[in-house]
């Protein structure tokens, strides 16, 4: 019989393993994006991935005091990144897709949610709640993940706007990259 002493200890080690896999994606995103950016196609600067109009949004909503992304700590910033991505997308059991979802909602936004549900016939509402869940099962999550790759690499392809071309090519090989996630 579990007594109060062991849940509290497999809650930690559950807890400890949530965070070490956010973190993982968090230093897989910092690692794809580089450092500063001063040329987002918005005209913002980023910084490890965040945009600067992005986290003054952020800031504003959590009383947070406005300051440049360049500027964030690392505590800042995986605190924006658990609240802004990882929380969206942690239900999901599989590293791959779950990878391949805090990726691109890291850099698209939560909109991203709603083609992963209009993909897997789930109810379209940006909530990955347990029903979507279902829906990713039967779909297959690491085809999924393949699929929704496919679907970001044919977007990024055709995106025509000349203010996002000088950043095409990086956002392509990083989402080139992402295909071969598991393969080496």
């Amino acid at each position: 019989m579990d007594t109060v002493d062991d849940k509290m200890t497999m809650g930690s080690m559950g807890s400890a393993l949530v965070n070490a896999r956010r973190d993982k994606f968090i230093s897989n995103v910092y690692e794809r994006e580089g450092g500063l950016n001063p040329k987002e196609p918005t005209g913002d600067i980023s910084y490890k991935g965040i945009r600067q109009n992005v986290y003054d949004d952020y800031a504003t909503l959590h009383g947070l005091k406005q300051k440049s992304v360049k500027d964030l700590t690392a505590q800042e910033s995986t605190k924006y990144y658990d609240d802004e991505v990882y929380s969206r997308i942690g239900g999901i059991q599989s590293d791959k897709l779950a990878e391949v979802m805090f990726d691109f909602v890291a850099n698209s936004g939560p909109k991203v949610i709603k083609l992963l549900q209009k993909r897997v016939g789930a109810k379209v509402d940006g909530i990955i709640g347990e029903k979507t869940l279902e829906k990713i099962d039967e779909y297959g999550e690491d085809r999924l993940a393949d699929d929704l790759l496919d679907d970001r690499l044919n977007f990024i392809k055709g995106i025509k706007n000349k203010k996002f071309q000088s950043s095409k090519n990086g956002v392509l090989n990083r989402v080139k990259g992402m295909i071969n996630y598991g393969n080496d």
